[in-house]
Order: structure tokens, then sequence, then C-alpha cells
């Protein structure tokens, strides 16, 4: 008997024993068989919908209705095996209601091409209301966003597991469906069977009221609730005394486990959001832009026991920030309230001291050090801090626009690389590597790779102009910048991200410490200003490949060993296929945790 003969219990119980990769080979090596269903349904723990793909279309928005009501159908369970069946998260993307054809894709790289830099101006809602789109941008019609509502209802009916769903708005979506999705997500009087996350995207220029005050009058039992600038911009006008909005969800939120509140999009100086969150002891996770604007001061630590993540951003330049920041922090020491995870943008003294309390509590730190002042910071964070976590630590991100103390460098005398050797934990590190026109990103590999068994990612993180310019500008026009350029933006470059890719490239070991090891290196790439790209083109033909959908490119090298011509194993860097990503399809993967596969609508 052939092995796609075999029952489809006998496969559903093989692929059990399978890891994700294994299930992935086996599904497309035997397409349309028994092997591949049941590959399938252990593969995907996930489940994306989003609107405005460039594969959106009616028909298949009835497909996969058709399919739902195949699985609803009780005459059909039992007699066809649910895809779905293992799905554990669903998300819905309902950030950018609007169709792109292929066609337009074309024409906006073709215009990169030529070496035009002006992309598409943004557009806020209301211009859109008023059919004020960029000619790239089409809305999808009303009849096939009823039907989008009505298919999140049948998917969450065929997901047996369901356990969480995370909802990616924006103030772009229309209201009406909006409340539409708020409907099928929180029916009222009804007990769900899943945890509920809600990622809100909001214009800072129209703030909150207009766009999203009813919603969040229907929302309840919320896992964790965000809100978002979609770009830039001032901070938001005060809201009418009285509503006190967020305040009130809170109190409908008793396991709340999360948030995070940018006061670019909600000035909540009236709304008693402290007291709220008073109340709430599953708190986990609280992340806030501009701290003394969210009214945090007023926040019982020790109401939070349940608290190991923290993330305080302030505003550059802003004096009143950093001193609320800091009163923070001060008030977490004095409670005595240990972190295990802190993101601060502005590396300080009070940052300092706090993580100086005690030993071995930090698990992740993210800092940024902004000026050249931070020096005598950074020999303290060198020489004392990292000293302090060096057994708890698995996580280290490190970013200074300023070459020197806060850099690994190749230097006998340097405290980074004498620091970071000691951390035999760690797992994942993002740090500079590069001082004008030297590059020692193999340096590091070999020093950390021997004094850090567990160090299974790398992110590269650059210095200066340069490093901005490659995260904020859509790479393609941002080429034909460089091109155009002086030589010493080409040679800093060279320093920074092509000479890294060359010298991955060229890294070979025969050290045994890589053997049997999954060593990664990360660069990501956040287009902002990209939201419709293609892979690697250099050119448009006939064998042009598809349009991506994404919020940010991955690339991503990876140690693998084979036999030299000696017979000795050798070490080298390989190239992995890039990832166009969703900042969702990363969640959760910590700490070199495999990333999840998603099964995109």
């Amino acid at each position: 008997m052939l092995f796609t003969e075999l029952p489809l219990e006998l496969h559903l119980e093989i692929s059990a024993y399978l890891d994700k990769r294994s299930l992935k080979s086996l599904r497309l090596a035997f397409p349309r068989t028994n092997t591949s269903a049941a590959a399938f349904s252990h593969l995907y723990r996930s489940f994306a919908i989003r609107l405005g793909a460039p594969k959106w279309s009616k028909a298949r928005l009835r497909s996969l209705s058709a399919l739902c009501d195949r699985l609803m159908d009780p005459q059909c369970q039992g007699a066809d095996l649910n895809p779905l069946a293992a799905i554990r998260t669903l998300v819905i993307d309902t950030r950018h209601p609007y169709m792109i054809k292929e066609i337009d894709c074309v024409q906006r790289y073709l215009t990169l091409q030529k070496g035009t830099i002006k992309l598409p101006p943004y557009e806020s809602p209301a211009m859109a209301a008023r059919g004020e789109i960029t000619e790239y941008q089409k809305v999808i019609p009303r009849p096939q966003l009823d039907l989008f509502v009505d298919l999140i209802a049948k998917v969450i009916r065929v997901l047996p597991l369901l356990r969480n769903i995370k909802w990616r708005i924006s103030s772009d979506l229309p209201t009406h469906i909006q409340l539409g999705i708020v409907m099928v997500l929180c029916p009222p009087m009804v007990q769900r069977r899943y945890s509920l996350d809600v990622h809100i995207d909001l214009d800072p220029l129209y703030g909150m009221y207009a766009e999203l005050q009813g919603i969040l009058e229907c929302l309840s039992d919320l896992n964790s609730l965000a809100l978002r600038a979609m770009k830039p911009g001032v901070l938001a006008r005060r809201g009418p005394p009285g509503r006190n909005p967020i305040s009130k969800l809170i109190r409908r939120c008793p396991n709340l486990k999360s948030i995070f509140i940018d006061a670019r999009v909600y000035n909540c100086i009236l709304d008693p959001i402290a007291s709220a969150l008073n109340g709430i002891r599953t708190l986990e996770h609280i992340e806030n832009g501009v701290v003394e604007l969210c009214g945090m001061l007023d926040l019982k630590w020790t109401n939070a026991p349940n608290l190991t993540k923290l993330a305080l951003i302030v505003s550059r330049g802003q004096e009143e920030e950093y001193e609320a920041r800091d009163n923070a922090l001060n008030q977490l020491l004095e409670a005595r309230h240990l972190l295990q995870h802190l993101r601060v943008n502005a590396y300080s003294d009070t940052v300092s001291k706090y993580l100086l309390q005690d030993a071995n509590f930090i698990v992740s730190l993210d800092i940024e050090c902004p000026s050249a002042s931070s020096e005598s910071l950074g020999l303290k964070f060198w020489s004392q801090v990292i000293p302090m976590h060096e057994t708890s630590l698995k996580s280290l991100k490190v970013y200074s626009p300023v070459i020197g103390v806060w850099c690994w460098l190749d230097y006998p005398g340097n405290l980074a690389k004498r620091a970071l050797s000691r951390c035999c934990n760690l797992e994942e590190l993002a740090i500079c590597f590069v001082e004008d026109n030297c590059n020692f990103l193999g340096e590091m590999v070999d020093n950390l790779a021997v004094s850090c068994p567990k160090l299974s990612t790398i992110d590269m993180r650059f210095f200066g102009e340069h490093e901005a310019f490659q995260r904020n500008t859509d790479y393609r026009a941002g080429y034909q910048y460089i091109m155009k350029s002086g030589d010493s933006l080409k040679r800093a470059l060279k320093a920074s991200f092509r000479g890294s890719a060359d010298i991955l490239d060229s890294w070979k070991s025969h050290n045994k410490c890589f053997a049997g090891r999954v060593l990664q290196v990360r660069y990501q790439m956040v287009l902002e200003k990209m939201r419709c790209g293609y892979r690697f083109p250099d050119s448009l033909g006939d064998d042009a490949p598809p349009p991506v959908w994404f919020d940010f490119m991955l690339q991503t090298w990876q140690i693998f060993g084979h036999p030299d011509r000696d017979g000795r194993q050798v070490y080298r860097f390989g190239r992995l296929d890039d990832l166009y990503a969703f900042d969702d399809d990363l969640a959760g993967a910590h700490f070199g945790a495999p990333v999840d596969y998603y099964l995109h609508f």
C-alpha cells in the first residue's frame, strides 16, 4: 500500500509527531491527498483575514464564506476534515479598506525605478470620504465590506479551538463596519470563549473622538488595548470633559493584561485612566507614549502585582516628559517592584538606578541612548548594570546614534565586548558594531558564539543618518538616492548594511561550537512609506513576481554546516528567503522561539 493510500486517521497520527518545517514539506510533497489534509490541520495555528490585500476579490470572499457554510452544515460535519480545526489565533486586519490592483503596483514600481522618490501623499479619512484618495487606492465597495463582516462571524463559528482574536483597526475603516465587527466580536450578554486584543491606529490630526467613540463604548472584556498613531504628528487635542471613554472601557475589562496609549492620538489629562487601572490586578504590560500626558503618575504600582513589562516612551528634547518618566521609575523603585522587561527610549541616571536596585531580575532590556552626553552612563551600564543581570538577561537591544561606548567594537578595552561575553543565557542581541568604515560583525559572531552558547538571534543595528534613512525610506527609491550621493554616505552604507551582507556571505568557521546550532543574523527594514511592493525585481518583465503586502521586510542569514574539501566540517552563513511580514506575524516569537505559520486569506 502506498503511503498516500493510508487511512486519514493514520496520517493524522503521523502528522502529530512532526515539527512545523516537516509538516510544510509533507504538505507540499503530496498535494490534494489525505497526507496534505492531515499535515495542513496540524501546521497552521493562526489564521489572518486582511482587508485590501492585492489578492482581495469578491470571488475569494464568497469562496471562503461557502467553505464556512459547508463546515457548519450538520449534514456535512464529519464527512470532510475541517482545515481550520487546529486554529487557535485569529487575526482580523482592517487597517487598509482599499483595493490595490496589480497594474497599480506595477505603475508605482516603475515610478520608483525612474528615481522619483516622491510617493503618493498621505490621505486622511475625511479626504477619503470625499473620494479624494490616491490613484493607487480604491475603496472596497460597501456590499463587499458587509460580506466581510458576515464572513468574520462564520469563521469564528467554525474554529472549535479558537482561543484568541487580534483585531487591527484604523480610522480609515467606515464607522458602520467598525460597529458591525464589534457586535460580532463582543456580542452582548454572551460569554466569549476567546480573549480579544484590540489594536487601533489613528490619525493624530483628527484624534479619536470623531471616528472611534462609538466602538469604544461597545467594547468590553479586552485582553489588551492599544491606541497608536498612524504616522508622526502633534499631540492630540483634549476631548470634551466628562466623556472619559478609555477609563470607562478599562473598567469594563476586569482581566485586562496589556495597555498602550499614545498621547499623539489621545490626550487623557481629563480621563482618570490611572484610577481605572488601579482596579485591574491582572495587568502585565504597560506601554506609554508621553508619560505625563497619559496620567500614569497616579498609578499605584502595588495594585499591579503581575506587571512584568513596562515601556516608557518620551519625546526627544521634552524635559517635562523626561521628568515624568523618571518619576514613574522612582515610584517603582520605592515600591520595590521588579520588572522583567523594560523598554526606554532615553537612558538616564534614574533608569540606571532602577536597574541597579537588585541582581538578576531583568530578562529583556531595550534602551536608546540619544546623545554623546550619555557616554558616562554607558561606562556605568557596561561595567555595573549588565554584570548585575548577566545570568537572567535573555534579550538585549541597545541603540545609540553616536559611535563609541554603546557599540560592540573588536578592541581589547571595549566594555560592551567584555560585559556581553559574561551573559551566558543571552539569546537575542541588537547592538551597533560599526565604527567609521570598520565593520566588526564577523568578529562579534566569532566572540559571542563561544561565550554565549544560547545566542540564537543577532539583529543588526546601525547608527547615524543612513540608519534612519534605511528604516524610513522606500528601499528602491532610496537606492537611487544613494547612488547620487557623495562618497561619505556610500562609505558609511558600505560599512553598515551592505558591508554586513558582504561579511556574512564570506564568513566561515571550523569551530565545533556551531555544530547543531541555529544562529541567525537579521535586519528588519521598516517600510513606512511603501504599503505594497515587489520581491527583488531588477527590471519588470514577463517573469515579474506578484506583488506582496507587508508592514516590514525581514532579511535573514543562518549558519549551516557542510563538509569541506579536506573532510572537515565548515560553517557558513546562508541567505534565507526574505520574509515580507505583518507586525503581528512575529508576535510572541521571542528568545529564539519559532515563528508561527500564518494562514492568510
